[in-house]
C-alpha cells in the first residue's frame, strides 16, 4: 500500500516538473535563440518515476531582422506551442491519475473491508462573464490546460 502512495507522489512531482518546464518554454516562445527543454519521465527500479530535463539544441526558424542594426538574420526560439499544449494535457491527466491513486490508497487504508472504489470526481462548470457560457473545472481546481498555460506565463522564471 505504501509503495502505491510513494509511486503516486513521485508521479505528482514528475508531472509538476513537466508542467514547470512547459511553462518556461511557453514564457520564452518569443525570446530569440531560446532553446526549449523537454521532460522525459523515466521509471525507477524501486518504483515511481523520475523527471529528466534535457535541452533541445535544434535550431529555431531563421528570419530576416528588421531592426536596421546587427546581424541581418536572427534565429527564433524552437518552441512549438502545439507540442507544449499537448504536454500540458498530458500533465493534467497525469495529475488526475496520480491523485486518483492517492484517493484509492487512502480509502483502502481507512476502510480496509470496503470494496467500492470512489469514481473520479465529476467536472463542474463555472460561468464566464455572467453569460450562459461556462468552462469546465475539475474537482481539484485545475481547469483546461490553457488556463494552466496562462498561469505559467504570468511569472516567467528560469528553471533551476
Amino acid at each position: 500500500m505504501l509503495s502505491a502512495i510513494q509511486t503516486a507522489l513521485s508521479g505528482l512531482a514528475a508531472f509538476t516538473k513537466q508542467v514547470e518546464v512547459t511553462g518556461h518554454n511557453v514564457a520564452n516562445v518569443n525570446t530569440e535563440e531560446f532553446k526549449k527543454s523537454n521532460t522525459e519521465l523515466v521509471s525507477v527500479e524501486t518504483g515511481g518515476v523520475l523527471p529528466v530535463v534535457r535541452k533541445d539544441e535544434s535550431a529555431g526558424a531563421t528570419v530576416l531582422s528588421d531592426r536596421g542594426h546587427g546581424a541581418p538574420m536572427i534565429e527564433l526560439s524552437n518552441v512549438d506551442l502545439g507540442e507544449e499544449a499537448v504536454n500540458l494535457i498530458i500533465g493534467q491527466r497525469g495529475f488526475e491519475a496520480n491523485i486518483q491513486t492517492l484517493n484509492t490508497a487512502d480509502q483502502m487504508l481507512h476502510h480496509p473491508g470496503h470494496q467500492e472504489i470512489a469514481p473520479l470526481p465529476s467536472t463542474r462548470r463555472l460561468p464566464v462573464d455572467g453569460s450562459s457560457r461556462s468552462i469546465p473545472v475539475s474537482h481539484y481546481g485545475m481547469s483546461s490546460p490553457w488556463l494552466v498555460l496562462a498561469f505559467c506565463c504570468l511569472s516567467p522564471r528560469s528553471l533551476s
